[in-house]
């Protein structure tokens, strides 16, 4: 049994990802936030090169790599910004 999460992109990666939201099927039940983005790249190509500089959310929390995600969680993946 598996599970699934749900992701929000927002700024340049909604344009990478087709939209802002997408979920990911993980045949574990227990996987981790590297876990469910290494998923959506394979779903996504697109989105590969951008997930190496990226920050990821749950709720208002930055949350590592390792993060243990729970099913029906969603993952927000925060793209970084530049300003001057």
């Amino acid at each position: 049994m598996g599970m699934t999460v749900d992701i929000e992109v927002f700024g340049q990666l909604v344009d990478l990802m087709g939209g802002t939201r997408h979920s990911v099927e993980l045949s574990e039940r227990h996987c981790t936030v590297g876990e469910a983005t290494a998923q959506l790249a394979r779903e996504i190509p697109a989105l590969e090169p951008a997930l190496s500089s990226i920050a990821y959310a749950i709720g208002d929390r930055v949350v590592r790599r390792d993060e243990p995600l729970h099913d029906g969680q969603t993952l927000v993946l925060l793209a970084p910004v530049s300003g001057g």
